[in-house]
């Protein structure tokens, strides 16, 4: 210090921790009792003068983002460097992202936020909020790295590029620094590291990181487990911001950064009031969210909650008072009969102008006071505590009364009573700290998800509704990341996904089927433990017929005809279905829509482990998941194997080799991974896929569907499942393409052109439109998503079927949804030769599940009973579609069969012979077909059944 030089000294004081800093330099931070005093003062020696003094309260920073934004924007986080970008529920869809953000209404949690690095050596991807005045704060977020990408969080940060950064490696990172979690200082942009823990993120798997700063230290926390600290760190308060580096992108959601003094348990219960309204109350367009309440009426104004809560929780609800008297009270821990057993905090105005709040036991008095009533018309916020050992009733955040618990009570069941002027109430709930409540509104952070997990769309036929799924060609399973042991319960909302890649089903019905909960678990495999599957066969092998109890994969128990309605009904369409299980000792009960349906007594009780939500060769969707629990969970703290999820071909052909690379395949204990692989279907005597240095190769050897299961496998560990399975063709049998006007094999990988390869000449190559919404597959396939049409002048090749009257449609087509927009129209138009509006020659379109075909002069619409209705018989994913016409009789064809035939004429007297081809839109763009173009030709007479047959075995790639 400089004498004559102003400097600035600060004190800061926070709980038991006192700080004193001169500018921006902390010169001393440590523990210091505090005094019985609340003022402060000022005292100089002689040589200080003392020229300005303030006294400031720091709130508490207060700041939560979880990317719910009305348009594409960064909202409060300024970007430094990378791409960030708003990620959407509806960015995957086929259907486009029309409904990206004029829907977020209608979803559970749509949006969230993704950084990846820009390419180069020591780039990174950083965006920062907050500003320099910011501490003692910790800042959270839901992560989930893809491929080998770190994760990071940065606090701090005084300005962009100085401050601390929590780094995450992935466990695939083969680098120095990979396979880890570090701490490093940030100065001038360049990481310096101070500490590291091996141990590294699991690509594709979601985990909250946080990281606790203070005066004292740094913590950095993993799913709330602490991995590493570093106390005197400096700098010691800023802005926090969100980083990602390496080869892949990290999406965040549910970002925080709280101060140590706000009260959490109430932001949480805050936000959980607003998901159960929207799940209460949301019916829109049709589309049901409406869950069963948890509140069951006894009458005379009370209500007793369906489930049992142990240990400490809390009742909740708002009250609007009206003139006159009444009485409310709040209980706890009653038998489920009365709301008078139990714990009960009563409110009781008299005459007076005063009210009694007193706590009971039963109908013992425990404590009580009085105070004012409450003024009539205004909403109070009204809680009732069970918690370390004491019982206290608060009104809007103000402790009223309070007594220590005493003797147990006589259950589990927590209850209100409310009547007289009190009757008005509004969103009771019950939280606690032996309760787990995913409303799914939040990143999955505490699932580990085998198959395919996402937010997605559950009605193909809605797609504005969006919630959390999952889907496998296996078994689709959501493990907790925790053990549970002794009494618990186990709820879930499971309910049905129409549509998902690659599905096997042919009709919507077989997806009401195994929706499926699981409680004491091995984390492996989801039919170990008690499990119930509600959708299962009956005796006579009838599907969706019972719910059944199964343990460790052997059925004790079953009911039929659980669900009103199934297999299959409208209103079960629109329906959640509520699946619980209970465990109570020895007692094992399966409870379905509220009500017990099977109950069994172990002799030999499972006494914990890993709760699941399953399905198998399934897609199922997940509106809300509750657990409540007598003990403690505990972290099941075992090493994590994971295996890369790539894309391959929708067929095989005979004598073709494929690969498939698994570059980011690893365990977290670091061991070295290897590829299993397991037949789950093939031909008998097909040669299986081999598995060498992350590489499996496939050359078949047979044809027809094969299916394998693939998992890394590291020690005793596996990963979760990768299924790889497709069929395959013969290309040897041949094509006869020597009558063909028009041939499109979409092939060429890249450009704007599909070149026309028929036998008939001039070609006449498609144009794909420069604004279309069309890519290129790998290897071969044209995707189409919309848009205008693909177009070809070949009205002087198609005038042979006008004057000869006959010829045949060939397709090879893999559809990805049956429910093109616009809502409710879904008529995709696949192939038609058009020229003015609403004018086709013909047409060949579907409506959702029917196929049609549409002569000149009708309309192209399934409406049209005048059309050649082929229904219901079309389907998503890879199919081989014919269409021969003799000039009287149509025949279709699907997959080398004949499925429909019909005597109609196709007005070839009427035809435009100059209009242009049009594949994937019609002339109007009204009717925009969703999938991929593989093969599309035509041909100038009838092919004969054998020659269709043969087509089919042959395969897309056929010559």
């Amino acid at each position: 210090m400089k004498p004559g030089t102003p400097l600035t000294l600060t004190v800061h004081r926070r709980g038991t921790m006192l700080g004193l800093r001169m500018g921006e330099t902390l010169l001393y931070h440590g523990a210091v009792p505090r005094a019985g005093g609340a003022l402060a003062g000022i005292a100089a020696d002689r040589g200080w003068t003392v020229t300005a003094a303030t006294i400031q309260r720091l709130e508490p920073v207060s700041f939560a983002d979880n990317f719910m934004r009305a348009k594409e924007e960064p909202g409060e986080w300024a970007i430094h460097s990378g791409d960030w970008r708003l990620a959407s529920v509806w960015d995957e869809d086929p259907r486009g992202d029309a409904q990206r953000f004029t829907n977020a209404i209608f979803a559970q949690n749509p949006f969230a936020w993704t950084g990846r690095a820009k390419p180069g050596a020591n780039k990174y991807a950083l965006c920062t909020t907050g500003d320099a005045t910011w501490e003692d704060y910790t800042v959270s977020a839901a992560v989930c790295p893809r491929d080998a990408a770190s994760v990071g969080l940065a606090v701090n940060l005084a300005a962009p590029g100085h401050g601390l950064l929590v780094r995450w490696s992935s466990a695939a990172d083969r680098g120095a620094g990979g396979n880890a979690l570090g701490l490093y200082a940030l100065r001038d942009g360049r990481l310096s590291l101070l500490k590291s823990v091996p141990g590294g993120c699991i690509p594709g798997q979601w985990a909250r990181l946080a990281v606790v700063s203070s005066l004292g230290e740094v913590r950095v926390l993993v799913d709330g487990q602490e991995r590493l600290a570093l106390r005197n760190l400096t700098p010691w308060r800023g802005g926090a911001g969100l980083f990602a580096a390496g080869d892949g992108a990290v999406t965040f959601d549910d970002v925080t950064v709280y101060g140590r003094a706000l009260n959490t348990d109430l932001l949480y219960e805050e936000q959980q009031v607003g998901v159960n309204q929207r799940m209460k109350n949301d019916r829109t367009a049709s589309s049901e969210w409406t869950l069963r309440s948890d509140w069951r009426a006894a009458g005379n104004g009370e209500f007793i909650h369906r489930q049992e809560f142990f240990g400490d929780h809390r009742l909740s609800l708002v009250v609007t008072p009206t003139a006159g008297t009444g009485r409310l009270w709040l209980a706890l821990n009653t038998d489920g009969a009365q709301t008078t057993t139990g714990y009960r905090a009563v409110i009781e105005p008299n005459e007076t102008g005063n009210a009694r709040y007193a706590i009971l036991h039963g109908e013992k008095e425990l404590a009580a006071t009085t105070g004012l009533t409450l003024p009539p018309d205004e909403r109070y916020n009204v809680r009732f505590w069970r918690e370390r050992g004491a019982l206290r009733l608060e009104i809007d955040g103000q402790t009223l009364v309070q007594a220590k618990l005493g003797a147990p009570a006589a259950g589990l069941r927590p209850a209100y009573h409310a009547e007289g002027c009190y009757s008005r109430i509004d969103d009771p709930i019950v939280l606690g700290r032996n309760v787990l409540d995913y409303t799914f509104a939040e990143a999955p952070v505490d699932w580990i998800a085998d198959g395919a997990w996402a937010p997605s769309i559950r009605w193909a036929c809605a797609p504005q509704w969006s919630f959390f799924g999952g889907w496998s060609r296996g078994d689709a399973v959501l493990w907790h990341k925790q053990r549970f042991t002794g009494d618990q319960t186990f709820q879930a909302y499971l309910a049905p996904k129409m549509e998902y890649p690659r599905e096997t089903h042919i009709y919507l019905e077989q997806h009401y089927r195994d929706m499926n909960v699981t409680i004491c678990g091995d984390g492996v495999d989801p039919r170990v433990g008690y499990t119930a599957v509600c959708g299962a066969p009956d005796a006579a092998g009838r599907p969706t017929r019972r719910a059944v109890l199964l343990r460790n994969g052997v059925e004790i128990g079953a009911r039929e005809n659980v669900f009103t309605g199934w297999p299959y009904t409208n209103a079960g369409h629109q329906a959640w279905y509520e699946v619980e299980l209970r465990k109570r000792g020895a007692t094992i009960e399966v409870w379905v829509e509220g009500t017990p349906v099977i109950r069994y007594t172990d002799p030999e009780p499972l006494e914990g482990g890993v709760p699941a939500v399953w399905t198998t060769n399934n897609g199922i969707m997940l509106a809300r998941a509750r657990l409540l629990f007598a003990n403690p969970p505990a972290s099941r703290a075992m090493p994590q194997v994971m295996l890369d999820d790539p894309w391959y071909p929708e067929w095989f052909d005979i004598g073709t080799t494929y690969s498939l690379d698994f570059p980011n395949r690893c365990a977290t204990s670091g061991a070295p991974v290897t590829l299993r692989v397991e037949t789950r279907q093939a031909p008998e005597g097909a040669a299986a896929p081999t598995a060498r240095d992350g590489r499996l190769t496939f050359t078949p050897t047979a044809p027809g569907d094969f299916w394998y299961q693939v998992n890394a496998v590291a020690g005793e560990q596996h990963s979760p499942s990768f299924h790889f399975f497709a069929p395959v063709f013969t290309p040897e049998v041949g094509r006869d393409d020597r009558h063909t006007l028009l041939l499109y094999r979409f092939d060429e990988g890249s450009g704007s052109v599909v070149h026309d390869r028929g036998a008939a000449k001039p070609a006449a190559n498609l144009a794909i439109p420069a604004n279309g919404n069309t890519a290129w597959l790998p290897g071969r396939g044209l995707s189409y998503h919309g848009g205008p049409a693909l177009r070809a002048a070949a009205g002087e090749k198609l005038a042979t079927i006008a004057f000869d009257r006959k010829c045949t449609l060939e397709l090879w087509l893999s559809t990805e949804s049956l429910y093109p927009p616009p809502m409710h129209v879904w008529t995709g138009n696949i192939l038609s030769w058009e020229g003015a509006a609403n004018q086709p020659n013909f047409a060949l379109a579907h409506h959702s599940y029917t196929l049609f075909h549409t002569p000149r002069g009708h309309r192209l619409a399934m409406e049209d009973a005048r059309n050649f209705l082929i229904g219901p018989h079309f389907r998503t994913n890879l199919h081989h579609w014919v269409l021969t016409w003799d000039g009287t009789t149509t025949c279709c064809y699907r997959d080398g069969q004949l499925i429909a035939t019909r005597a109609a004429a196709w007005n070839e007297a009427d035809w435009d012979l100059a209009a242009p081809l049009l594949l994937g839109n019609t002339t109007t763009g009204a009717h925009g077909y969703l999938g991929t173009f593989y093969l599309v030709a035509i041909h100038d007479r009838p092919l004969p059944p054998e020659h269709v047959e043969r087509h089919y075995r042959a395969g897309p790639a056929a010559r």
